[in-house]
């Protein structure tokens, strides 16, 4: 099935083309739990293909909340987040030039 759109831009839309999956790094993936989380965030970095890691926690306004550098990648972090406000957070991993951004609910 074959969509026809007017305008510029986008013309069609082939509804029987394969879509594929966004790329993602292989080498920096990682699970955050748990989510909601009240005092601890728990970090698990055993994906990650990396050594050290530096990690940010931003608030909605885009105001930094914590930062930790310098991070030994092993397979769990555990963070102390009973000091942040209730609301919700960006996490945000770096290791040279690569960055991911995951989101957590401080309850």
């Amino acid at each position: 099935q074959v969509i026809e759109f007017q305008g510029e831009g986008l013309t069609h839309l082939d509804m029987d083309e394969q879509v594929k999956p966004i790329e993602q790094h292989e080498s920096m993936d990682m699970l955050v739990y748990p989510n909601p989380a009240t005092n601890n965030l728990i970090l698990d970095l055993s994906a990650l293909k990396v050594k050290k890691v530096s990690i940010d926690i931003f608030d909605v306004t885009g105001k930094e909340a914590m930062k930790v550098t310098g991070i030994d990648v092993t397979s769990q972090v555990t963070f102390d987040i009973s000091g942040l406000p209730k609301g919700n957070y960006m996490l945000k991993i770096t290791s040279g030039s690569e960055t991911i951004t995951k989101n957590f609910i401080k309850q």
